[in-house]
């Protein structure tokens, strides 16, 4: 029988040690959120700006590492050849954000076009 070396991700209560609930911060897969979240999110941020289907919207979810920031945070980018790129942060993830956490976040001076 081969013998391994334990280390600190291993839980032997688990059939598969890296099926850890919050993540192997240290793998570079990332869980995928559904594409039906991402394309709400998508409808939200096109009503509430009243963007033209011209606009483009790409949708991602990274990690925060500044103090007191949770540990996950949704980026939202509005492109346009008319104007500069926009993004606008919601700090959540991709599956906790809703319609009012949209509403909010574009109306967030911080998050204002530049």
């Amino acid at each position: 029988m081969e013998e391994r070396r334990m280390n600190s991700f291993d839980n032997p209560y688990r059939e598969n040690p890296l099926d850890n609930p919050l993540g192997n911060p240290f793998s570079r897969q990332r869980p995928v959120a559904p594409p039906e979240t991402i394309e709400a999110i998508k409808l939200w941020t096109r009503q509430i700006l009243a963007l033209s289907e011209d606009t483009a919207l790409s949708v991602g979810q990274f990690g925060c590492s500044k103090p007191g920031c949770p540990r996950n945070m949704t980026t939202i980018l509005v492109m346009s050849e008319s104007a500069p790129t926009r993004k606008i942060s919601i700090h959540k993830s991709i599956t906790d954000v809703c319609e009012s956490d949209v509403q909010e976040a574009v109306l967030d001076p911080r998050n204002a076009a530049p």
